[in-house]
């Protein structure tokens, strides 16, 4: 195998340079519709490149976060899979079936802030009868032991709390955009113990029950790997009154994350997060 460790870009290589040789000439050809590998060896190369990649040290980080609520989580086994509905497949035994997310600058594996959103309303009750009274048992069972006395939580209106968060409206009534909270990507700032990011694993679809079923490779963040969650979350105030302050919704947010699970294959334990003790 001719790699070392990987430094560059690992989005780049993962989208762009995956399917090309050193001299970035491709590796495909386009016979009709079916497109086919050539060397079956070079994709097996990249894949180690993947692999190899080590976080030896932060990204320089070029946005303000004096205002933003953050707090670091860490990777459990058997890791992170995120962005599965993206395209990455052209008939190669050896390649890696399935797409990944990676920030378009620095290249390395993110949690998009919309996914975060997400998976943290998916927590409320929302709008879907479903679940609803065990959801707002859950939210207010979870503000019990973030806020300062339960009669506080008992009062509170778990939909109208929801609504501020995720769309920005107090009594129905739309807040400035500067008022809101904003939910940034989630970043890595720290490997495993050999400061790798990245690894890989296998699903194992059957479709025959009388044949022989084909492993597909896909990417994965491995355990151990941390996470800074980042918020620039605001007060929520009714008549000048703080009901839910920006520390609490963080300390509800993080609570929502280390019970629930983020991205693809959570059934199977993926995806889940305990506390980062440095």
């Amino acid at each position: 195998m001719r790699c070392s460790t990987y430094r560059g870009n690992l989005g780049l290589l993962f989208y762009k340079h995956y399917y090309r040789d050193d001299n970035l000439e491709t590796l495909v050809r386009y016979e009709g519709q079916e497109p086919e590998i050539k060397d079956d060896s070079l994709i097996t190369e990249k894949n180690e490149q993947l692999y190899s990649y080590r976080y030896l040290q932060p990204v320089i980080e070029c946005w303000n976060k004096e205002h933003r609520q953050s707090f670091d989580l860490k990777t459990t086994y058997p890791g992170l899979v995120i962005g599965t509905g993206i395209t990455h497949e052209i008939q190669s035994d050896q390649e890696i079936k399935i797409g990944f997310n990676f920030d378009y600058t620095t290249g390395l594996p993110i949690i998009p802030g919309s996914s975060l959103k997400g998976m943290l309303r998916s927590a409320f009750p929302g709008k879907v009868a479903k679940y609803s009274t065990a959801k707002e048992e859950y939210i207010i069972n979870l503000l019990e032991e973030i806020l300062a006395w339960k009669k506080r939580a008992e009062d509170l209106c778990i939909n109208s709390l929801e609504k501020h968060i995720f769309e920005g409206l107090v009594e129905n009534k739309p807040l400035p955009m500067k008022q809101r909270d904003i939910f940034f990507a989630a970043e890595i700032t720290k490997g495993d113990k050999n400061c790798k990011i990245l690894g890989e694993d296998y699903i194992t679809p059957h479709p025959d029950p009388l044949l022989s079923p084909i492993p597909l490779r896909f990417l994965k963040v491995l355990p151990n790997v941390t996470f800074n969650f980042s918020f620039d979350l605001k007060d929520y105030i009714i008549n000048k009154k703080i009901i839910v302050s920006a520390e609490e919704k963080k300390e509800l947010f993080k609570k929502i994350i280390l019970d629930l699970a983020i991205g693809a294959k959570t059934n199977v334990g993926y995806g889940h997060f305990v506390e980062a003790n440095f």
